[in-house]
């Protein structure tokens, strides 16, 4: 404790006679006893409240994607000091274990981190886990207020970051780990406005990812999906692309794979298979995600009258019955 810290010093005697103090320095106070008992009495100014410098804060999801951590650098022993946190003005209940569910937090001191939950596993949620917009109030011993507004940004480019909005309040961006890539199949296909609908059947998807690491688990399944898009090519009314995309936790583009089509035509009965060996070329799109692109070139496919078309439908035509015969039918 400083001198700048002493707010007074007394000291009386037996008989509450105040006695006379010297100050000879700025730490150093003398007094001469007097024949009696003494007490001593000091009080200290209370120290002004620190503040938590933003370019500070830092968050992030843990390993399993399940908690948001919120730590503080250069604040040796805050998440210590901590006495109460708010979201929107409401308070939130401290745990002894990492949260599961929205309205708690926990204070890891070891590793001067507030941590909320990202995900709800309760079966009967009573109040959210943080989301876009939510405006936290951290209280702490010491400490001016930190409050802060939170923008859960899905987007992969960036990083975590807090800004300032106003003098009271913050702005803090999340951005949540991409687990998945994202799969792109584009068929060629001369006569394609004779598709009424198809799906896509590719092996080798990775049937799952490990959330400790990030990285795909070692089995695969065949995935199913679907190709709805169709662009003609121009100036043709006939030929043109069949293309589809979905999302999977991982692919080996170093590998061959099996990709199927199953193409149902305009006359909603005919089905077309065809099956394919393929590779796929892997970028890493503008938004940070990885996707694989596969490219394939179909057999031409059959022409066909669609469904509802005068000339289509059942074929009364049977054989073996000879010549077709005209006949008059009398109606009563």
């Amino acid at each position: 404790m400083c001198s700048s810290d002493l707010d007074t010093i007394r000291v009386t005697g037996e008989n509450g006679t105040a006695v006379a103090l010297e100050k000879e320095s700025e730490t150093v106070y003398t007094f001469t006893m007097p024949a009696e008992n003494v007490s001593v009495k000091v009080a200290f100014k209370e120290a002004a409240p620190k503040k938590i410098e933003l370019s500070g804060v830092k968050i992030a999801t843990d390993f399993f994607g399940n908690a948001w951590e919120v730590s503080f650098k250069n604040a040796g022993g805050y998440a210590a000091a901590v006495t109460g946190v708010k979201v929107n003005g409401t308070d939130w209940e401290k745990t002894a274990y990492s949260p599961s569910a929205g309205g708690k937090y926990y204070v890891n001191t070891s590793d001067n981190k507030l941590v909320f939950a990202a995900k709800d596993y309760s079966s009967t949620p009573v109040i959210p886990v943080l989301k876009s917009g939510d405006v936290i109030t951290v209280s702490a011993k010491g400490y001016e207020d930190l409050t802060m507004k939170l923008v859960i940004d899905s987007r992969a480019a960036g990083h975590t970051r807090a800004e300032e909005t106003d003098p009271d309040r913050y702005r803090v961006n999340f951005i949540p780990h991409i687990l998945t890539q994202r799969i792109r199949v584009k068929a060629v296909v001369k006569g394609v406005n004779n598709i009424r609908s198809a799906v896509g059947l590719l092996d080798g998807v990775s049937e799952g990812v490990r959330l400790s690491t990030g990285l795909p688990t070692s089995g695969t399944v065949t995935q199913q999906f679907t190709m709805d898009d169709i662009t003609y090519d121009e100036g043709s009314p006939f030929n043109g692309t069949l293309s589809g995309i979905f999302n999977a936790f991982g692919f080996d583009s170093e590998q061959s794979h099996t990709l199927t089509l199953k193409i149902l035509l305009v006359d909603n009965k005919t089905v077309v298979e065809q099956t394919f060996n393929v590779f796929a070329r892997n970028e890493t799109d503008e938004d940070g995600t990885l996707t694989f692109y596969i490219e394939i070139v179909t057999d031409r496919l059959p022409d066909v009258k669609p469904e509802g078309d005068p000339d289509s439908g059942f074929d009364a035509t049977v054989d073996e019955w000879g010549d077709p015969i005209d006949s008059e039918v009398p109606m009563n």
